[in-house]
C-alpha cells in the first residue's frame, strides 16, 4: 500500500510537471510574443516596465517554468523542487483569481499563443494543479537525494530546452500560432480599392495615465501613449474578427494598398521597431528589395511609422529603393506578421508561403528556388520544417525523461 501511494505521488508530480514544461516551452519558443503577453500584465497591474524588459522577464519566468517541469518529471532534488512548484503554482492560482474577477480584455497567456483560456477554464486549470500538488507533497517531508542518473537528464534536457529558446529569440518560432501563419489568407480584396472609399475606418487606440484615447494613422501620439488594440468601424458598427488576418497598410497620403500583398509573389518586409536597426540592417533590407524586385517579386516595406521610419544616412540608391516600396503599418499588427524586427514575410495571392528572420533573408538562389516553387508545395513545406523541429524536440525531451 505504501508503494502504491508513492507511485500515486509520483505521478500527480509527473503531471504537473508536464504541463509546467508545456506551459513553458509553448512561450520559450515565441519569446516576442511572451513579451507581449507580459506587457499585457505591466499595463493591467500598472507596473511601468518597458516593452524591451517585458520580453526579457516573460523570457526568464518561462525558463523557470520550464526547469521546475523538469525537475518535477525527472524527480530531481525533489524537496526544492516541491518548494518552488509550490511557490509558482500559488502565484499562478493568485493571478488567476485576480484576472477571474476583473475580467480584462486578454487571456492568461499560459500557453503562449497556442492555447487559450478563459479566466474560468484558468483558474479552474490552476485549482487543479494545485491540488494535484497537495497529493504529491503533503504531508511535507524530506523527499531524500536524486539518483545521479536524474541529475544528467535534468541537466540535459533543461539546457536543452533554454537553448532552444535563445536560438528562438534570435530567430522566428518554429511553430506560428498567430493569426498569420503558414496557409492563412488575407482579408484584402481586389475589388476593394481601399478602406476609405469603401466607408471603413480604422482607428488606433492609445492609453496613456489609465486614459483610453482614439486615433488614426496621420494623427498617431507621442511615445509617451501605448498601443492597445486596432478597431475598424463602418456604418454598422465595429467589424468583428472572423478569424482572417488582416494586413492593412497605407501611402504616404494616407490611402489603404491592402492589396498590393494580396496579388502575385509579394516579399513583405516587416519593421515594428525601426530604431533598434542599425545602417547596416537597413542596408541588408535595401540590398534584399533590389534582389526581390530582380527575381520578379513585389517587395514592400511596411514600418511602424511609415517613410518617417527609414533613417538619414542611407546613401542616395538605397534611400530610393526603399522609399518606392514603404508604406505605414500598425506595429502590433507587424509584430504579428513576422516576430522578426526587419524580418521577411513571403505571399502568393493573398496566401501566406514562408518567413524568414532579418538575420537570413532569403538569398538570391533562395528567392530563385521560391519564384520556380509551387506556392502551395512550398507552403506545406516550410509549415512541416517547422512542425517536425518543434515534435522532434519534445519526443528527445519526454524519451530522455521516460528512460530513467
Amino acid at each position: 500500500m505504501k508503494a502504491f501511494f508513492h507511485d500515486i505521488r509520483r505521478i500527480c508530480a509527473f503531471l504537473i510537471g508536464a504541463v509546467l514544461f508545456l506551459s513553458g516551452m509553448f512561450k520559450l519558443i515565441d519569446p516576442v510574443g511572451t513579451g507581449l503577453i507580459v506587457t499585457e500584465y505591466v499595463k493591467f497591474f500598472h507596473l511601468g516596465l518597458g516593452e524591451g524588459f517585458a520580453k526579457v522577464l516573460g523570457f526568464l519566468l518561462a525558463a523557470v517554468e520550464t526547469v521546475t517541469g523538469v525537475a518535477l518529471m525527472t524527480g530531481f532534488s525533489r524537496t526544492l523542487t516541491a518548494k518552488v512548484s509550490g511557490v509558482l503554482l500559488a502565484f499562478f492560482t493568485l493571478i488567476s483569481v485576480i484576472l477571474f474577477a476583473a475580467n480584462p480584455s486578454f487571456d492568461c497567456g499560459c500557453f503562449g499563443e497556442a492555447v487559450h483560456l478563459t479566466h474560468g477554464q484558468t483558474l479552474m486549470k490552476n485549482l487543479v494543479l494545485a491540488g494535484l500538488w497537495a497529493v504529491a507533497f503533503l504531508p511535507w517531508r524530506d523527499f531524500g537525494e536524486s539518483r545521479r542518473m536524474k541529475k544528467w537528464v535534468f541537466a540535459l534536457v533543461s539546457l536543452s530546452a533554454i537553448i532552444y529558446g535563445l536560438l528562438s529569440w534570435r530567430s522566428i518560432p518554429s511553430i506560428d500560432y498567430t493569426p498569420f501563419r503558414p496557409g492563412s489568407e488575407l482579408l484584402a480584396s481586389l475589388d476593394r480599392p481601399d478602406r476609405v472609399d469603401s466607408g471603413l475606418l480604422s482607428t488606433y487606440v492609445y492609453e496613456k495615465n489609465g486614459i483610453e484615447g482614439s486615433f488614426t494613422l496621420d494623427q498617431v501620439p507621442d511615445s509617451s501613449w501605448t498601443f492597445v488594440r486596432t478597431e475598424t468601424y463602418s456604418r454598422d458598427g465595429m467589424v468583428t474578427e472572423n478569424g482572417t488576418p488582416d494586413l492593412s497598410f497605407t501611402d504616404a497620403d494616407g490611402a489603404y494598398q491592402d492589396e498590393l500583398a494580396s496579388v502575385g509573389g509579394v516579399m513583405v518586409v516587416s519593421v515594428y521597431s525601426p530604431e533598434r536597426l542599425d545602417t547596416k540592417d537597413w542596408n541588408r533590407i535595401s540590398d534584399f528589395v533590389t534582389s526581390a524586385s530582380a527575381h520578379g517579386f513585389r517587395p514592400l516595406v511596411l514600418a511602424s511609422g511609415g517613410m518617417k521610419a527609414l533613417p538619414d544616412n542611407l546613401d542616395l540608391v538605397k534611400s530610393l529603393a526603399l522609399s518606392a516600396c514603404t508604406y505605414s503599418a500598425d506595429r502590433r499588427t507587424l509584430q504579428s506578421l513576422n516576430r522578426s524586427n526587419g524580418g521577411v514575410t513571403y505571399f502568393y495571392d493573398g496566401m501566406l508561403v514562408s518567413k524568414y528572420p532579418l538575420r537570413r533573408l532569403p538569398s538570391d538562389h533562395k528567392l530563385d528556388d521560391l519564384a520556380a516553387a509551387d506556392s502551395v508545395e512550398a507552403m506545406l513545406g516550410y509549415s512541416s520544417h517547422g512542425h517536425l523541429n518543434f515534435q522532434g524536440f519534445l519526443l528527445y525531451a519526454f524519451g530522455l525523461i521516460l528512460l530513467i
